[in-house]
């Protein structure tokens, strides 16, 4: 089956509150389609965020593992935050021009450099258009708090539609993805504590 429906956001600002309604959202694109992959295209972890600031990045790369994302643009990221991140076994790749990712047949990337290796190379940052350049699929930019929805035929390099959903205040959060925002929140708080002043 070539058919693949990928989901992305981007500029999420360190919005960690969004996220459970987010989530949501997500879950029901994942139910109307076959094979998906959920990504974001950076800017998840803005340091003007407290808890991005303090945890150097991680706190927003950590939840979108718990939502379910296959890879992120990890700018904002520390290093020290990416060695902890590393230790926490996180199922989503965290990528940046020297952290390029593959899962199976699927290439994550913010260079405009294909995989030639993977029949599908994402390019995770946001683009003018969507559309494929050889085996590259770019995205077109979505407004903050919205989740583009593409379903592309890898095979024919063909993009078969497009949508974009608008995160609304009637959206129900997900209650566990709730818990999972409060958890970090709170192991940032103590991050924070601990943290030596200047």
């Amino acid at each position: 089956m070539s058919n693949l429906t990928v989901l992305y956001t981007q500029d999420l600002r360190g919005d960690i509150g969004a996220l459970p309604r987010l989530a949501s959202l997500i879950q029901r694109a994942r139910a109307e389609a076959g094979r998906v992959v959920c990504v974001d295209l950076g800017g998840a972890c803005d340091p003007s965020a407290w808890h991005c600031d303090v945890t150097g990045g991680r706190s927003m790369l950590a939840a979108l593992d718990g939502c379910g994302y296959a890879a992120a643009h990890a700018d904002n990221l520390t290093p020290d935050a990416r060695a902890v991140l590393d230790r926490a076994i996180l199922s989503m790749q965290m990528v940046d021009e020297s952290h390029p990712a593959r899962i199976g047949a699927t290439a994550y990337l913010t260079t405009r450099q294909a995989d030639p290796a993977a029949d599908l190379s994402l390019y995770l940052r946001p683009a003018a258009s969507t559309g494929f350049e050889g085996a590259l699929l770019t995205l077109e930019r979505v407004p903050r708090l919205h989740l583009g929805v593409v379903t592309v035929d890898t095979a024919a390099r063909e993009i078969l539609s497009r949508e974009v959903i608008r995160l609304t205040a009637q959206t129900r959060p997900d209650a566990t993805i709730s818990g999972m925002v409060d958890f970090i929140l709170s192991e940032a708080r103590l991050f924070q504590k601990k943290k030596p002043h200047p």
